[in-house]
């Protein structure tokens, strides 16, 4: 089976703290159970962006009793974290879009996101790709910060990303 390289650094560090297979299982679904909670509150600030006051509500509402979350919470597996990521890089789009993520922290932040999500599961390459293509779409309308933003991300993710590979491919093998 696949083993998510980003949940096995995670699992690392809480194996640290609980020192026993069953510590570990549990404190992996009080990671979850933290994640969750984090994906809720930023369904909500991304709905409320675009929608509005009772529909972001709405749209919360529906991913806290959604079976998939809450059932993902019990496997203690990289699910959250990997929603986390897509919602903080659908959130760094909307802003960059807006023109309200300019800086070294945007693009910091950016370029992490964008290198965690495959480090997570490798085919989000593709989401990823996606995002980088729709904002290429809206390349003009973007404020002049907002484009040297997106590219020092985009470039620092791609530096980081090829760098993880070369080191996974001598490591792991092809």
């Amino acid at each position: 089976g696949f083993s998510s390289f980003l949940w096995m650094l995670v699992g690392t560090v809480l194996a640290r703290v609980a020192r026993t297979p069953d510590g570990l299982l549990l404190a992996a679904k009080l990671a979850c159970a933290l994640l969750y909670l984090v994906n809720a509150g930023l369904v909500q600030w991304l709905a409320l962006g675009c929608l509005s006051r009772g529909a972001a509500l709405a749209t919360t509402w529906l991913y806290a009793v959604s079976a998939i979350a809450i059932c993902s919470v019990t496997d203690g597996m990289e699910n959250h974290l990997f929603l986390t990521l897509h919602l903080l890089l659908a959130l760094a789009y909307l802003r960059l879009r807006d023109g309200k993520a300019s800086g070294g922290i945007w693009m910091a932040g950016l370029a992490l996101v964008l290198f965690l999500l495959p480090v997570c599961r490798p085919e989000r390459v593709l989401t990823g790709g996606a995002r980088v293509l729709a904002l290429g779409f809206e390349w003009r309308r973007l404020p002049p910060p907002a484009r040297r933003t997106a590219v020092g991300a985009i470039g620092a993710a791609g530096v980081l990303g090829t760098a993880y590979q070369a080191w996974r491919a001598a490591y792991f093998g092809a």
